[in-house]
């Protein structure tokens, strides 16, 4: 698969590790372009203290974001979040080194990468590119299978409610009780209006949750 690197300003650091995995990208049989094309996916790098976007063109491209958490951070998980929506990502990788320079071998520190996606929630291991990879797989192989149909009237046949549509209701009540339902994420607190206006030209979605 085609993939690009686009980097928002330079991090020595974010970008060792980086090219790390474009190694093991390439090593996979992933083609790295440098322009826009027909393009899989992306790798973003960019910065936890202030995530860009990367506007692709299509909604069949995926996105993967890396950043790199040289400070500490008080709460990781909610600024890991906080940043995948930043980025529009389908995935945030987090690496957080144990020490802010490369050894004196020239090899990079070992670290904990943090992974965030909207489905799979939130979980780390220890930086590997092979491993980092296996786990970005499934996610840049994937394909987009969504689109929102809008029906104003519907036809008769639909008007009364059927057994399985009366059972996903108690069902849903039954969540509802638990407090486990998805609630509506509060976009307008992270993304600026054009960024909002650019997933709905995508999605035709201008709300998450």
């Amino acid at each position: 698969m085609n993939f690009l690197v686009f980097q928002h300003r330079n991090g020595a650091l974010r970008d060792a590790y980086a090219q790390q995995l474009v190694e093991q990208l390439r090593a996979n049989g992933h083609r790295l372009c440098t322009e826009h094309g027909e393009l899989h996916f992306v790798l973003n790098l960019t910065d936890i203290d202030r995530p860009a976007i990367f506007r692709r063109h299509s909604r069949a491209i995926f996105v993967v974001s890396l950043v790199v958490a040289e400070q500490p951070v008080a709460d990781l998980r909610a600024v890991c979040y906080q940043t995948l929506v930043r980025t529009l990502s389908n995935l945030l990788i987090c690496i957080v080194p144990e020490a802010t320079v490369p050894a004196e071998n020239g090899k990079l520190p070992p670290a904990q990468v943090y992974l965030t996606t909207p489905e799979a929630g939130f979980y780390h291991l220890p930086f590997d590119p092979t491993q980092v990879v296996d786990r970005m797989q499934p996610i840049v192989s994937a394909r987009f299978a969504m689109d929102n149909s809008f029906t104003v009237d519907l036809p008769r046949e639909y008007w009364h409610h059927s057994a399985i549509v009366e059972e996903m209701r108690r069902f849903g009540r039954e969540l509802d009780a638990l407090g486990v339902l998805p609630a509506p994420f509060p976009l307008r607190q992270f993304l600026e209006p054009e960024d909002i206006q650019h997933l709905y030209q995508l999605f035709q979605v201008k709300g998450l949750s």
